[in-house]
């Protein structure tokens, strides 16, 4: 069977937890993979969030644990809160206490709006050459267009962009346990941890392919075209458009 780890770094914002929460099946549906999801919660509420407490995210893991026989769900939870780069720094530790061979990142802030087909793509995973990442968006923009080239290979459920260069997202990005344990060696929690990895040696000498789903997109290089959110895996429906204003 395959493994796979999914660390999840959360702050208090039940509506936001739980479009991630209702969309977790997009990837526990894969019967041949067994998953540790590994939340790590600071104890501390989000701005612009609704009131909740731990208990709510403490009664989600519980049911995750109850409705899937090929995951195992654990929450860890911080009060006072350590921050994002803390916080990533502690998932990685506890993503090596696994025994996976890889872990993804996905924040809490993302739905998983495409189906994930792990069964059929965690074997690419083992190249040297590549880091591996699941495409991302926001409202009706996409922030990938910049990055992609029209070079592409199918599996599975999924479309497989090159990227033009090398960059760390966090969300979305797979990471082995000898690059996780190649950034914890020498790792900052005084910088953003998607700058302080892509800083990392053993990162920038990667180069980044990006995941879509397999829905038909074609390729432009106008400066005015988009890839549709639709062929995106995840994607953030509130946090973003609470801070830009914007409607869906």
């Amino acid at each position: 069977m395959n493994k796979l780890c999914i660390i999840c770094p959360a702050i208090l914002d039940i509506e936001c937890y739980q479009k991630h929460f209702d969309t977790l099946d997009n990837i526990f549906f894969n019967r041949n993979t067994f998953f540790e999801y590994i939340i790590h919660l600071d104890d501390h509420l989000r701005e612009s969030s609704s009131i909740c407490t731990k208990d709510d995210y403490i009664n989600l893991v519980k049911k995750i644990n109850e409705k899937y026989t090929n995951v195992n769900a654990s929450i860890f939870i911080s009060n006072p809160r350590l921050g994002l780069p803390r916080s990533m720094q502690f998932l990685f530790k506890k993503f090596l206490d696994t025994d996976s061979q890889y872990c993804v990142v996905i924040e809490d802030d993302s739905e998983i709006i495409n189906k994930i087909y792990t069964d059929s793509f965690l074997k690419l995973l083992s190249s040297k050459e590549y880091i591996y990442r699941l495409s991302f968006g926001a409202g009706h923009r996409s922030s990938e267009n910049p990055f992609l080239v029209n070079q592409y290979f199918s599996t599975e459920g999924h479309n497989i962009f090159e990227n033009k260069k090398n960059f760390c997202s966090q969300n979305g990005t797979f990471f082995s346990r000898s690059l996780v344990s190649s950034i914890l060696n020498n790792y900052r929690d005084d910088i953003e941890p998607e700058n302080f990895i892509s800083s990392c040696e053993s990162f920038k000498d990667k180069k980044i392919r990006t995941i879509f789903s397999d829905l038909n997109a074609d390729f432009n290089k106008s400066s005015k075209w988009r890839l549709p959110k639709e062929c995106h895996i995840l994607y953030d429906s509130i946090r973003f458009l609470r801070r830009v204003g914007w409607s869906e």
